[in-house]
């Protein structure tokens, strides 16, 4: 698109007058791109040149604003319809079909499968899975708490006593179930902040491990009928 000359010259005017290249495109209805070829050769002072820059990043500063505040009423309207859903799906009475449905899906994901005569084995550091995992395990199935085990996998700049507590907590696990912790060798490269190490849970019963196996293999034959 040819513009007239009367527009490029207003342009530039504007430019040698301290104005921005955005505030120019805009004020004449002109692409960004032109504007900046055309305003370019254009040398301004030093203190408006500054004032432009300052301007600048405070848009982009006024732009990053806008954009968190944005995400942040995603996220609340997610959690919020989040909420509601979970309500329409979990069960307000004991429902053990459904609890070995959630335990069984959890286990083919992350579970130890490879040697199933030891047991239920699930290893993570993510105490929200841990703490789901082990109420759909103990709502689906009828257990002896005594066969519980755990073990915990730290760093070095963990706090051990801390992070038993912690996993203990979180398994409700007694801790003198707990067995002798894993020390990871750290290259002290990067400390994780808040990450409060793995937990390794066990559950002491081949024959559950192969309940479960068993189940989540008819989910996957179900789907793909």
């Amino acid at each position: 698109m040819t513009h007239p000359a009367a527009i490029k010259q207003r342009a530039q005017h504007m430019r040698r007058n301290g104005m921005s290249i955005l505030h120019i495109a805009r004020t004449l209805n002109i692409a960004k791109s032109t504007t900046s070829l055309w305003v370019s050769p254009i040398a301004l002072p030093k203190e408006i040149r500054n004032r432009l820059t300052d301007n600048s990043e405070t848009g982009a500063a006024r732009g990053r604003q806008i954009m968190k505040a944005r995400r942040d009423l995603i996220a609340i309207e997610n959690i919020r319809e989040a909420k509601k859903n979970i309500k329409m799906v979990i069960p307000q009475e004991r429902d053990k079909h459904f609890w070995q449905f959630c335990a069984a899906l959890i286990f083919w994901c992350e579970g130890s499968k490879r040697h199933l005569s030891g047991g239920v084995a699930l290893v993570n550091s993510d105490p929200y899975l841990i703490t789901f995992f082990l109420h759909a395990l103990r709502s689906g199935f009828e257990l002896d708490e005594r066969r519980f085990s755990a073990l915990i996998h730290l760093h070095e700049y963990h706090n051990e006593k801390h992070q038993l507590a912690f996993w203990s907590r979180i398994a409700k696990i007694p801790l003198s179930q707990f067995t002798r912790s894993y020390r990871k060798p750290h290259t002290k490269k990067r400390k994780r902040e808040n990450y409060p190490g793995c937990v390794s849970v066990r559950y002491g019963d081949a024959r559950l491990a192969r309940k479960l196996d068993a189940l989540y293999h008819i989910i996957g034959q179900y789907m793909r009928a």
